[in-house]
């Protein structure tokens, strides 16, 4: 099954997204930076899902350290609570 990364640090947030992708996908949580690195170093992500908005980091720096650390998953960042912007 795809593995999703979700880093998201808002539950509701959360348990919308898991809401929507339904039972095909697998989603994985990570509600901080530092958390989600290491999944994304242990490899098996296919979409990273990245609030830039986290307790240990912000804006386009976020996007910057997960596509350093694993370039080939695709990004997108979600602002506003959920609202969603392709970046890679």
């Amino acid at each position: 099954m795809t593995r999703i990364l979700l880093v998201e640090d808002n539950p509701k947030v959360v348990h919308r997204v898991k809401k929507a992708l339904g039972p095909d996908w697998t989603l994985v949580h990570a509600p901080r930076l530092s958390e989600a690195l290491g999944m994304l170093r242990a490899g098996g992500i296919a979409l990273v899902l990245l609030d830039l908005t986290l307790p240990d980091g912000r804006g386009a720096d976020l996007v910057s350290l997960v596509s350093a650390v694993a370039p080939e998953v695709p990004l997108i960042a979600l602002l506003d609570g959920g609202a969603a912007t392709s970046v890679t």
